[in-house]
């Protein structure tokens, strides 16, 4: 799952992952919720992730900041790479710090 809020604390749409059983991945929005319908696993990679942050983040030309945690998938290259695209400054989240510095992971 993947939650998300913007700098005034507006929640974002959540995203999920499902195991697909279709051959090619798609991405729908269900009530509200953007799908991730996956053929290979029900977990997040960055070419997930990449694409997520394509649909969801580049609302204007202004920097902006994502908070991640660091999850493998969050560190790769092309992670970094869509982020340098879009003009978003990635903070990774040490590890076992995530309840402690992301809100969202809390709720």
């Amino acid at each position: 799952m993947i939650l998300a809020c913007d700098e005034t604390g507006r929640k974002l749409p959540p995203a999920i992952i499902v195991n697909s059983t279709k051959k090619k991945p798609r991405i729908s929005l269900i009530n509200g919720v953007l799908v991730f319908h996956n053929p290979k696993t029900s977990m997040a990679n960055s070419n997930i992730m990449s694409k997520w942050i394509k649909i969801m983040l580049p609302w204007s030309g202004d920097k902006t900041l994502l908070i991640l945690d660091s999850f493998r998938a969050h560190l790769s290259k092309d992670i970094k790479h869509t982020c340098d695209e879009n003009n978003i400054i990635r903070a990774v989240i040490p590890g076992g710090l995530t309840s402690k510095c992301q809100p969202l992971g809390l709720t």
